[in-house]
């Protein structure tokens, strides 16, 4: 994995470079998992979404969201526009040297996920990630699904992550509907890792980092507690390594 580092800040390249052990790109083409054909253009890579939607003959028919209404080549044509739309090939060139922190995740990952529950007893799944830049590339999204598809899922959310550069950190906002499920944090680099603190539906404070990072791997730990003076409780942990980009 090549990282682009022109224009990044030096705290985020010299972060970049400590933990993966190479540049990280903030330009990496978006995951082929979410319709993406990259292609070589004059030495350049370039991506387009090409393949999953392929666009109706009828487009005029399309004037609604129900394919069995209105067929299912309406709602591949209402798909494709909408993917088009939301997935970016990276961040622009004002943004670019603020997206380190998060844009080595772009691409598909494998999971073993780790569930401690309250007794002391452990839940083992399998399960997959995928990571990729949207709106104009100004910010990153995910989705977490456990266990692996195509088994019925027991998770199934969206992460949005948004810089903000008057805060010098991360907008972080969780949501899985399945579980009705969701979280606000703002995330930063602390040595190696990414900390993000916060607060759940429920009122308990959060706490998710992203440690033992490398270009390939991850191990996610996600902890919870009442307040202030009760300790960190760690409820899941994710071990990750890359599947694609």
């Amino acid at each position: 994995m090549i990282m682009k580092s022109s224009g990044a800040s030096p705290e985020l390249r010299d972060w970049a470079a400590d933990v993966l052990g190479v540049p990280a790109d903030p330009t990496l083409a978006f995951t082929h998992r979410f319709g993406m054909a990259r292609t070589r253009k004059n030495g350049c890579l370039h991506s387009s979404i090409t393949a999953i939607f392929p666009k109706t003959r009828n487009p005029q028919r399309c004037k609604g969201w129900n394919a069995q209404r209105f067929g299912a080549a309406c709602l591949e044509t209402i798909m494709a526009t909408f993917l088009t739309a939301l997935a970016s090939e990276g961040p622009p060139a004002d943004r670019a040297k603020d997206m380190d922190l998060y844009g080595w995740l772009i691409g598909s990952w494998d999971m073993e996920t780790l569930h401690h529950r309250n007794d002391g007893t452990i839940q083992k799944w399998d399960g997959e990630c995928h990571f990729g830049w949207v709106l104009e590339g100004r910010a990153i999204q995910d989705i977490w699904i456990r266990p692996r598809r195509p088994a019925p899922s027991t998770m199934y959310g969206t992460t949005l992550r948004v810089f903000d550069p008057g805060i010098g950190g991360w907008h972080i906002i969780w949501s899985d509907p399945l579980n009705q499920d969701y979280s606000r944090q703002i995330g930063r680099a602390e040595g190696k890792d990414i900390v993000q603190m916060g607060a759940d539906s429920r009122g308990l404070q959060a706490r998710w980092r992203f440690t033992e990072i490398t270009a390939d791997s991850f191990h996610w730990i996600g902890e919870e507690r009442r307040a202030e003076s009760d300790p960190w409780r760690v409820t899941y942990e994710h071990f990750a390594r890359r599947a694609g980009f």
